[in-house]
Parts: C-alpha cells; sequence; structure tokens
C-alpha cells in the first residue's frame, strides 16, 4: 500500500513535468548528445566486429550481418569529403 503512494506520486511528477525547469531539461538533452564517430573510427570498428566474428565458430550469421552493414556505410563514407584547408580562403 506504500507502492501505491508512491506510484501515485512518481505518476503526479511526471504529470507536473518532473518539478525539473527547462534548465535541467536542456542539460539532460545535452548530455544525451554524443560525438559522431570519424570515418575512421566506424572502419576500425567494423574491423574489429569482423576479425571477431571470423575467430568463432558458428558465426556465419554475424559475418554476414557485418557484411551487410559494410555495403551500407562504406558509400556513404565515400560520398563524404576531406575539407581542404585552401576551402576556407577566398581568392
Amino acid at each position: 500500500v506504500a507502492t501505491e503512494e508512491l506510484d501515485k506520486e512518481i505518476v503526479r511528477s511526471i504529470r507536473d513535468g518532473g518539478g525539473s525547469d527547462t534548465k535541467d531539461g536542456d542539460e539532460a538533452q545535452q548530455d544525451e548528445t554524443c560525438d559522431v564517430p570519424s570515418g575512421t573510427q566506424v572502419f576500425g570498428a567494423i574491423d574489429v566486429l569482423r576479425r571477431y566474428a571470423l575467430a568463432q565458430q558458428n558465426m556465419e550469421r554475424a559475418v554476414e550481418a557485418i557484411w551487410s552493414y559494410e555495403r551500407v556505410v562504406v558509400p556513404a563514407m565515400q560520398q563524404q569529403y576531406q575539407t581542404k584547408i585552401t576551402d576556407y580562403f577566398t581568392k
């Protein structure tokens, strides 16, 4: 019966917005964001996954999944070009 009271308090706090102001919400949202990995990191991760799957027995489905992912990611990564330093300067 103490649980009922706790549940009601939880529901009330959610309906009231949790009692937090927008500043706390902004900070929480910033904490949830992460840095996008570089192309080198992506290819490194794929390589690690592939080597692990190939070293294990009965991992054919994992190898196929890695291969499928790689087929999607590699063309997307090839479309991204590294910016030259001269691109920042106009003539």
